[in-house]
């Protein structure tokens, strides 16, 4: 792409406004075109909070714009194969918030509308461009530790009260989907080898949801290194971000929420 890069929101609620527009809007490259949200009143909102010219309720009429190079998908897991693969088949890159889907089928779909259409499909791991994970992965690039052995990475905190996360129905899963592929997603990025075998406990501990509060899974890639992932909603205190990177030289620990704190 050249010049700036035109976005087009669908979704205008907790993600939308507090984590996804307020960084767009630090970047001189990138530019709000249109919003998308099934209740006039939180798509009007939006776009008046960030300045964004054209607000719809109906996301398939934003589609129809020429000047959207990029569909960001803010809406619950359930909707996200829906709305993606019509953004794709519109021609349109699509960035959609994790999970990709609620399940492998959706996923699927997903992909395979993406390479039809020659367009590319990205979920928002965020985790990934963390200064703290930058850091690390940068150390291991550069040698540093070594071989990395082991992975030991975590996303934790008290869980969420919407039934947005909670109902399976919508979210299609518990902690492990909706914390978890962060973890998942760090320790595949630091591995940087194909994964061979999976496997994970999960359970309900506290909550009385009808998904997971609590889960562990242990992976094993190509040349036999190992990742520990915890994902739960069982901890209180606040949000748990932290990764720990052992190599044949050297340990990395690292929380990617407090950027500041790598050793």
């Amino acid at each position: 792409m050249k010049g700036r890069v035109r976005i087009g929101i669908v979704g205008a609620g907790w993600v939308a406004n507090n984590i996804h527009a307020p960084c767009y809007m630090q970047d001189p490259l990138v530019e709000i075109v249109a919003v998308s949200s099934r209740t006039e009143e939180h798509a009007r909102a939006f776009a008046e909070r960030y300045g964004v010219k054209a607000w719809y309720t109906d996301y398939r009429e934003m589609l129809k714009r020429d000047d959207i190079d990029i569909v960001d998908i803010c809406v619950p897991n359930y909707l996200h194969a829906e709305i993606s693969i019509a953004a794709l088949e519109a021609g349109k890159h699509v960035i959609c918030e994790k999970p990709l889907a609620i399940s492998v089928e959706q996923a699927d779909e997903m992909v395979q509308a993406a390479r039809k259409n020659g367009v590319e499909l990205m979920y928002a791991e965020n985790s990934l461009f963390a200064p703290a994970l930058l850091r690390a992965k940068g150390i291991i690039d550069e040698g540093g530790i070594g071989r990395v052995l082991s992975v030991e990475a975590r996303e934790t905190h008290s869980g969420s009260h919407s039934k947005y996360a909670i109902e399976r129905r919508y979210c299609g899963g518990g902690c492990l989907i909706h914390l978890g592929c962060h973890p998942v997603g760090v320790a595949i990025w630091l591995i940087n080898k194909p994964v061979e075998r999976v496997y994970a406990e999960i359970g309900n501990l506290y909550h009385k949801i009808e998904v997971e509060d609590f889960a562990v899974m242990f992976m094993r890639f190509r040349d036999g290194e190992a990742a520990t992932i915890h994902a739960n909603y069982i901890t209180k205190g606040g949000i748990d971000d932290r990764v720990e990177i052992y190599g044949t030289d050297g340990v990395i620990l690292a929380n990617w929420v407090k950027s500041d704190q790598v050793r």
